[in-house]
């Protein structure tokens, strides 16, 4: 596992923050499951597009989590 660098720019409160802010916008997803995407992620931006993308369609976010996670191991 890789180190989370979003950690050494905001603490991990913060992070929780703009998860439940976050969870206003889109409350298909709760506040713990944007939070551990931001950390899985390690990018609030990444984490919004993702929002973003499966706004309506919650259930796929696993999927493409992981597709995310395996081309970024392939780079």
């Amino acid at each position: 596992m890789y180190p989370r660098k979003i950690l050494d720019k905001v603490t991990d409160g913060g992070v929780f923050d703009v998860a439940r802010i976050l969870h206003y916008y889109f409350p298909k997803f709760s506040s713990q499951k944007i939070y551990e995407l931001i950390l899985q992620l390690d990018s609030i931006d990444l984490a919004l597009d993702c929002l973003f993308m499966l706004k309506d369609e919650p259930e796929k976010l696993n999927e493409t989590v992981y597709f995310i996670l395996h081309y970024r191991d392939q780079k």
